[in-house]
């Protein structure tokens, strides 16, 4: 009896009758749907409109159970959680990896920086034809030393400026230049140990956040 309302040819109304869509089949139907089964365009998007007409409002008659909240609510609410943590947990998973990898870039400018200082002081010492090798020794740890400080610079750049991570790259860039005696370079080895430290505090942290954000999205799915 409804589609005897609609203005849609013969053929479409046949099609529609062959479907036997009714009730919540013809509400939930899509347009394109309908075209595939033989429904014309033009038919389509006229029967597709005129049920529209006909469903609830949001916040109108619709179905609770208990005085709850419409089950379909509940869903949305439910998708919109796990999309929450999901995003969490990418986020802490990134958070992780970010850490390790400026923890193990920190560490490995302590190598480089009391080499140099032991070449320097073995070039003082040697005679110039003795001095090559030696030479040679420095010329690499200065160069591996650079490498490891331009790659501090890169990860400086993902933190924001005067930042705990942003300002321990810059001292660490700093005292890896002033080191000139065994008791500086003993001053920078706790420095880097300091930081390091605490950049692995914040790498248990981001490990933490990951647990909670997995063990949440799993008694969510279930």
């Amino acid at each position: 009896e409804f589609l005897e309302t609609l203005d849609i040819s013969a053929e479409s109304k046949q099609k529609i009758g062959e479907l036997k869509m009714i009730g919540e089949e013809l509400v939930d139907a899509e347009a394109d749907e309908l075209i595939d089964e033989g429904v014309s365009k033009d038919d389509a998007k006229r029967i597709i409109h005129a049920v529209a007409s006909f469903k609830p409002e949001e916040g109108g008659k619709e179905e609770t159970y208990g005085g709850s909240e419409p089950a379909d609510g509940k869903a949305k609410k439910v998708d919109l959680e796990i999309l929450k943590l999901e995003n969490a947990l990418k986020s802490a998973e990134k958070r992780y990896k970010d850490l390790g990898q400026l923890k193990k870039t920190m560490s490995s400018i302590s190598i480089p920086v009391g080499y140099i200082l032991d070449c320097k002081e073995k070039l003082k010492s040697l005679p110039e034809e003795k001095r090559d090798p030696v030479q040679k020794k420095f010329t690499a740890y200065v160069a591996m030393r650079d490498k490891v400080l331009k790659e501090l610079r890169e990860l400086r750049k993902e933190y924001p400026e005067n930042s705990e991570n942003w300002k321990a790259i810059a001292e660490i860039h700093e005292g890896s230049m002033q080191v000139i005696s065994k008791n500086s370079n003993f001053k920078f080895g706790k420095l880097v140990t300091t930081h390091t430290s605490r950049v692995f505090r914040e790498q248990r942290q981001a490990m933490a956040d990951m647990k909670d954000a997995k063990k949440a999205l799993n008694a969510l799915k279930k």
